[in-house]
């Protein structure tokens, strides 16, 4: 199959998807409550040569289920890829959603069982100070609708590199586990955030220890319910009602 019958191919795929779904679909998605920054447009026509990268083209039903595309920006989408314009990478899609609500049930999969009671603050402001890397690493899978984090890969010591603290703060949490996150670590910080450092081989800090930005708070795993070795990095807002999910890429630089 040549080139121009796999660019035919990717939007007629998009296309029958959207018209299998139907407008229920798509609306049950809009309705749903994460945040899309306004600061970043939603998919426009763009006359710029498309820039090529390793990322393959997502099909209709992720676009949908992961970042939150309307049938409209869909259709868009592949037309602009069938035409030889730019798409958006999937860090572009992912920065479109600022936070996302956790379930209030969903005790293992994130902290929020910690965040009651807490000073509510908002996250539409410009932070102060960004965070630090907490590797040196790519990034495997970006924050959407069906992961409220960022997984990240170590570059340099894939098994068992140092996994830093992204800015000072508090332990508050941590959990040695065979499901889930796996081994864990929950930084509270000044900001009213919180952080989660999670499938880590080893755990470096005790409950209760104050930590810095370059403190060692564990070893790169693959424990609990992970594919392979990697720092999974979750960012929190607290308030009185629980946590909600924020992006780790609105605070790293």
């Amino acid at each position: 199959m040549n080139g121009k019958e796999t660019v035919v191919r990717s939007f007629l795929i998009g296309t029958l998807f959207i018209s299998s779904c139907g407008p229920s679909h798509f609306n049950k998605v809009e309705s749903q409550t994460p945040e899309i920054s306004s600061q970043t447009p939603l998919l426009t026509p763009t006359s710029s040569p498309r820039s090529r990268t390793n990322e393959i083209l997502l099909p209709g039903y992720l676009l949908n289920e992961l970042y939150g595309l309307t049938s409209q920006e869909i259709i868009q989408y592949f037309k602009d890829d069938a035409e030889g314009r730019s798409v958006p990478s999937q860090k572009e899609l992912s920065l479109r959603l600022r936070y996302l609500p956790l379930e209030t049930n969903d005790v293992d999969s994130n902290p929020e069982r910690l965040c009651g009671g807490l000073e509510v603050i908002d996250i539409t402001k410009e932070p102060d100070t960004l965070f630090k890397w907490p590797l040196a690493g790519i990034i495997l899978q970006y924050f959407h609708l069906l992961h409220s984090g960022i997984d990240i890969a170590d570059v340099t010591n894939p098994m068992g590199g140092p996994v830093l603290a992204v800015t000072r703060g508090v332990v508050i949490d941590i959990q040695e586990q065979s499901w889930g996150y796996g081994n864990y670590v929950v930084l509270n910080h000044e900001n009213k955030l919180l952080t989660l450092y999670a499938h880590l081989s080893e755990i470096n800090v005790q409950i209760g220890e104050e930590v810095q930005e370059d403190t060692i708070l564990g070893r790169v795993g693959s424990t609990g319910y992970s594919s392979g070795f990697h720092l999974h990095l979750g960012v929190f807002e607290r308030s009185e009602d629980g946590c909600i999910a924020v992006n780790p890429l609105l605070l790293l630089p």
